[in-house]
């Protein structure tokens, strides 16, 4: 099954007459909240790419992913064929940008080795209100079993409850 649909646009020329053009749209994609910004400014233009291509890769609804050398090297592939063979990675250097998006709270490991969860305080495969749902859940589940919430909820900036529904 193809990742793109087609449509036709119809386009006047230069000498009056209509010519027909076919349009490739992905039919899949992901939201990216400007929340991000300050974390991915500081990576490289390689290491953006390899997160926007995880982004591409994880699973819809949840943001799961599996890291392995099969989806290494299938973005040293990609990224081999998109920049003309002018950009280059190695399946070493991937592990550490791994590395540096779980640093950076891009990404959040998970219990299993090899699996990870695409941020989704920054991104999303799903609509927006799956999205509210799911960061609740995941937060809750993360707190549960012990794993960190630290990229998730914003201690510093979170909104206050007022001192009425604080309990002592």
């Amino acid at each position: 099954m193809s990742n793109y649909t087609f449509t036709e646009v119809v386009l006047p020329s230069s000498d009056g007459t209509v010519q027909s053009h076919n349009l490739r749209v992905v039919k899949t994609g992901y939201y990216l909240f400007f929340n991000a910004q300050h974390r991915l400014i500081k990576l490289t233009s390689v290491e953006r790419a390899f997160f926007d291509f995880l982004c591409e890769e994880m699973r819809a609804g949840d943001n799961d992913l599996t890291i392995d050398n099969e989806i290494k090297n299938l973005f040293i592939e990609h990224l081999s064929n998109f920049s003309g063979e002018k950009k280059k990675a190695t399946l070493n250097q991937l592990t550490k940008y791994v590395q540096k998006l779980a640093a950076l709270g891009l990404i959040l490991t998970t219990q299993n080795k090899g699996r990870y969860i695409i941020n989704p305080k920054h991104v999303f495969k799903g609509s927006k209100s799956a999205r509210i749902g799911y960061l609740k859940k995941l937060i809750e589940q993360r707190f549960k079993v012990g794993l960190s919430i630290e990229h998730l909820i914003s201690f510093a900036t979170d909104v206050r409850l007022p001192k009425r529904a604080v309990k002592k």
